[in-house]
């Protein structure tokens, strides 16, 4: 894969995130995917649209679990042939209880992983548009080849998914990653999810290693080798450095929203003390304004009560004694009243300063209470915000819960089908095998018949209702006695097909006795055969085993039907020579 150099004034560094997932997070996968559900805080809805699909069909994900479903079913089925070839009843019951698992080992990280692509804004922000349709960009366009490239060659068709999202901050690709492998567990085959088995996903360091390499040519470089720093570190026994933690994009948005908050309520507190000193200042101002105006007005009837004086003393002058006298007593009464009057202004003075200042006292404490409503509703407002989003953020948690729920109820009922098949498949292996004991049981009494004729224990005698057999204990041994008679016991259907089918036989070959030689004696050999027949048909339907055995003691039968056929033609001859 040979890729054009592209120069860029400066390097940034290529990112990549291995994250783990199960089965059951795809649907959170795919609502976020379609922007229905999950973290939208970070997106920019007008640019939804321009989101693209890079690997995968639309309906990947169902796809996706399908596959794991059938994996299960087919892990189950086969592990329970190997427990029947092996001939492990009790444990088939066992298994059949607990059902199909699943087809992963259990783990915190999960049987799928998301790997996450991107690099500083800054990167994709320095670039020239070069497709006006889509806007994209040509650090965008690069690093989306590379991407897709890397993936197939790395991953091939374990990377059942990849996209690129262009609504939030910085261009960004996320890839789903689905390996399956072949196993042998106790003989029997296993298909089974173990992404570890992937050489990029076993080991870190090469996961970065191969996409520092893959994106070098765009002008983007490795990360940092924080680990391999740290292990160094130690070992020179020196202070390692820190290692960052991934905080995610929603939790460093929450963070980033309360610290606004925080510092939005420092400012609205700032402002209402503010505000307040504002207030005293301008409360001040007007305490002064008035007293200002109090001196000046004092200043201008002092100078005016002076000029009155000074014309009155300008008139004394000319005024007698007897006028003098009664001016004054005038004067006395007139500086009387007018001390009085000054006395009313000075008390009506100091009343309408106290009521000022009762006003500014009042006008302070309003501004006061305007500043702590305010202060209140700032805190109402900042806390209707909080309720609005914990409602949002609860709202889409909801929705996740409920189609998790939804799932998990999917789910439950393709437990219970399949429980229901299996029970259903239970009962009829059940009926099989119990067929298929009957059947046993039915072959071994019709060879047990077999072998008490050969044995001598039973013979066939000439009854009124047709031939009956008759048993001969004391002719054979009891220990071979009671086992044969335990065997025929076993079924009754096999031990009346058997000696009614050679009863039958014997009774043909004595009434066809009477008959042309050659033709009783092709009668009598067509029973036989029949006879032999169905003993082979009944022979077809046993199982392999007791088909062996059938077949080791057929010789024997096959040497009792002959002896009759023999002694048969035998007593033909004689009935023959007798009737010429």
């Amino acid at each position: 894969m040979i890729m054009p150099v592209v120069e860029r004034a400066k390097s940034y560094a290529i990112v990549a995130r291995c994250e783990g997932m199960f089965p059951a997070d795809l649907a959170r996968y795919e609502a976020h995917r379609t922007r229905k559900g999950g973290d939208l805080g970070h997106i920019s809805p007008e640019r939804s649209g321009l989101n693209r699909r890079l690997i995968g069909a639309e309906d990947w994900a169902s796809t996706v679990l399908a596959k794991i479903a059938d994996m299960r079913q087919q892990n189950f089925a086969d592990e329970l042939e190997e427990l029947d070839r092996r001939g492990r009843r009790k444990e088939i019951r066992q298994r059949i209880l607990e059902g199909p698992k699943d087809p992963w080992r259990a783990s915190r990280h999960g049987p799928l992983r998301e790997i996450i692509l991107t690099a500083n804004a800054a990167f994709f922000a320095n670039s020239e548009v070069v497709d006006p349709a889509t806007g994209m960009r040509k650090a965008e366009v690069d690093f989306e080849s590379r991407a897709v490239a890397w993936l197939k060659e790395e991953f091939k068709d374990s990377v059942v998914h990849a996209r690129a999202d262009r609504d939030e901050h910085a261009y960004h690709i996320h890839a789903v990653i689905v390996h399956e492998i072949p196993i042998e567990v106790k003989g029997a085959p296993r298909r089974m999810l173990q992404p570890s088995a992937l050489p990029l996903i076993k080991d870190y360091k090469e996961l970065q290693d191969s996409v520092g390499k893959c994106f070098a040519d765009i002008g983007l470089v490795r990360g940092e080798q924080r680990a391999e720093a740290i292990r160094k570190a130690y070992a020179d026994k020196t202070e390692p450095p820190v290692q960052p933690r991934h905080v995610r994009p929603k939790a460093w948005r929450q963070a980033k929203d309360l610290e606004l908050l925080r510092r939005e309520a420092a400012v609205k507190v700032q402002e209402g003390a503010a505000a307040e000193r504002e207030q005293a200042v301008e409360a001040k101002a007007v305490e002064a304004d008035a007293a200002a105006a109090a001196q000046m007005a004092d200043a201008a009837d002092r100078e005016r009560r002076n000029a009155v004086h000074e014309k009155i003393i300008a008139g004394l002058a000319k005024l007698s004694k007897q006028e003098l006298g009664q001016l004054q007593t005038r004067t006395d009464t007139l500086t009387t009243r007018e001390q009085d009057l000054v006395a009313k202004a000075t008390a009506v003075a100091e009343r309408e300063r106290a009521a000022e200042v009762r006003a500014l006292e009042a006008d302070a404490a309003a501004a006061a209470q305007m500043a702590a409503a305010s202060e209140r509703e700032r805190r109402n407002a900042a806390r209707e915000l909080l309720i609005a989003r914990r409602a949002e953020r609860n709202r889409l948690e909801g929705g996740q819960l409920q189609t998790r729920a939804d799932a998990l109820t999917t789910r439950e009922q393709d437990l219970a089908a399949e429980a229901a098949a299996v029970a259903e498949r239970e009962r009829a292996a059940k009926a099989k095998a119990e067929a298929a004991e009957a059947k046993t049981a039915e072959a071994d009494a019709v060879i047990a018949v077999a072998e008490s004729v050969e044995a001598g224990l039973l013979t066939f005698e000439a009854g009124p209702a047709g031939p009956r057999a008759k048993r001969h204990e004391d002719k054979v041994e009891p220990g071979l006695v009671t086992g044969l008679m335990t065997r025929m016991r076993a079924s009754v259907s096999g031990r009346t097909l058997a000696i009614t089918a050679l009863g039958k036989a014997w009774s043909k070959l004595r009434t066809d006795a009477k008959t042309e030689a050659e033709t009783r004696l092709r009668e009598r050999t067509a029973d036989l055969d029949k006879a032999d027949a169905a003993l082979v048909e009944v022979a077809k339907t046993l199982p392999e085993a007791h088909r062996n055995r059938f077949a080791a003691v057929y010789a024997p039968l096959a040497s009792i039907l002959t002896r009759i056929r023999r002694d048969t033609r035998r007593g033909e001859g004689r009935e023959g020579e007798g009737e010429r």
